[in-house]
């Protein structure tokens, strides 16, 4: 008993002394591989696993999608520095992302490489990289979860196009200077870097697009978007709660600022750009300490679109002429919203349901060429008095209960038009009706129920209806007549 006892302790030894012989011996033929490795070679003489063939100048895996699936576990824990060879073209998907203790890679001089692979370097410790100008595209999360890394540079003349989707999501990376060749930010490229606290672009910048979710959750206080930017993707800027300024340079190409682009940043004011066409749902909604916004001369804007500015701090506006339609809540709960201006010939035709719901607005001049005044569109406005409409009104309806809630407002009705029905004739309360357009007549609304006047109750309250030309005109309509 006690010789197999010596027998497998000794044997235990020997074993163990040969692991960290191979681990060893591995390391130093995967550190003189990476160096000295020639362009195309047959797998046969490679010296270090078969499992790493270079076809091409590219680096790939004999089998599957990744080298990472047949990398053994002491190769993948003992590698440490890398040294890519200038005649590599490509580093494939997944390539090197096992290697959790790499923590320095560098490039050789004359580096040839254009495409660096999906996730090729993800969940690394090395401090910093400098990509060859050479590098055309950057694949998806490349360099994500990097926690270490804290710079980033690329090289003088950098012809980089692309920064795929989730590049340096949730790395450490403080700052960055986007070379002047990239047209593209991918999706969620800087998501979640909770120390990345600038970015500057190169001047001369050809950025298009930067896409969903490109700075989500990122700590940076300020940006300049590039001219050449035309694209705001959904939620790029969502979620950044330090984010107090966005400027954009002169000449700016932007046309569509898209869903949710600023939703929940800390932005005390913005100047949108006379290119903008769209303002994309949810795009500034809960700014809480957004209090103005103003438009470059010669605007050509024309839809704000649903929920826009919902929950937003603002305090004035002044829409632009170009604009044909304000859309479902785009301004509902700016309690701090008391003036609303529209710029002289305005085409606005529509405003949509709750467009201005529980605002702070206590008068409104409709422009002449509105049309459709949505439900609810001034509803609930405690403090709304006065409704006027531009000379020369081309108001056709007014949608169900526009004005609900809004307890003393008086609105001046547009003198042309028909009334199809008597019944057509409320104009907010209890359960609504539609509302052709109108003879000149003035309504009173009062929600107190007291006395004096025609009273009538509903579900959220009640209304004194005085008598005007309004109600005189409709009581020649039978309440069950057609169109007139």
């Amino acid at each position: 008993m006690e010789k197999r006892r010596v027998l497998g302790t000794a044997f235990a030894l020997a074993f163990g002394v040969l692991s960290v012989l191979f681990e060893v011996e591995a390391m130093h033929l995967l550190e003189v591989a990476t160096a000295q490795l020639p362009s195309k070679e047959p797998p046969e003489s490679l010296p270090f696993p078969r499992s790493w063939v270079v076809v091409q100048g590219v680096l790939t895996p004999t089998s599957g999608d990744s080298i990472a699936s047949h990398f053994r576990p002491n190769w993948r824990r003992g590698l440490r520095s890398l040294l890519v060879p200038a005649h590599w073209e490509k580093v494939g998907k997944g390539c090197f992302s096992p290697c959790s203790l790499l923590t320095f890679v560098a490039f050789e001089a004359g580096s040839c490489l254009r495409d660096v692979g999906k996730s090729a370097f993800k969940g690394f410790s090395f401090p910093s990289i400098c990509i060859p100008a050479s590098v055309e595209a950057l694949g998806a999360r490349c360099f994500a979860r990097c926690g270490h890394l804290s710079q980033v540079t690329f090289a003088i003349g950098s012809r980089l196009e692309e920064i795929g989707a989730g590049a340096f999501s949730w790395s450490s990376v403080p700052s960055l200077r986007i070379p002047a060749s990239v047209e593209v930010l991918g999706a969620g490229c800087f998501a979640g870097c909770g120390c990345l606290f600038q970015i500057t672009f190169e001047q001369g910048s050809r950025l298009r697009v930067v896409g969903m979710d490109a700075f989500d959750r990122s700590i940076i206080p300020s940006i300049c978007i590039s001219a050449s930017v035309e694209k705001l993707c959904k939620q790029c800027f969502a979620g950044c709660g330090r984010l107090s300024q966005v400027t954009f340079e002169a000449g700016s190409r932007l046309r569509d600022i898209g869903e949710s682009a600023f939703d929940g940043s800390s932005l005390p004011s913005i100047r949108i750009p006379a290119s903008v066409e769209v303002l994309g749902v949810r795009c500034f909604a809960r700014c809480g300490r957004l209090s103005r916004v103003a438009f470059e001369a010669g605007s050509r804007l024309r839809v704000v679109d649903k929920e826009a500015f919902t929950g937003s701090g603002l305090e004035a506006i002044c829409i632009p002429a170009s604009v044909e339609k304000l859309c479902e809540r785009c301004f509902a709960g700016c309690g701090h919203l008391s003036q609303v201006t529209f710029e002289a010939g305005s085409r606005l035709g529509v405003i949509g349901m709750d467009a201005f719901a529980r605002s702070g607005l206590s008068s409104i001049c409709i422009p002449a060429n509105m049309e459709v005044l949505g439900a609810e569109c001034l509803g609930d406005c405690s403090l709304l008095r006065s409704v006027t409409f531009e000379a020369g009104a081309q108001l056709r309806r007014i949608e169900p209960r526009a004005f609900f809630c809004s307890p003393f407002v008086q609105v001046a009705l547009p003198p042309h038009g028909e009334i199809r029905s008597a019944r057509q004739i409320n104009l907010g309360w209890n359960r609504g009706f539609g509302l052709s357009i109108f003879p000149p007549a003035v309504v009173q609304f009062d929600n107190r129920p007291q006395g004096g006047g025609q009273q009538r109750r509903g579900g959220l309250g009640s209304y004194r209806e005085e008598t005007s030309p309004l109600t005189q005109y409709a009581q020649s309509f039978s309440p069950h007549s057609t169109d007139a």
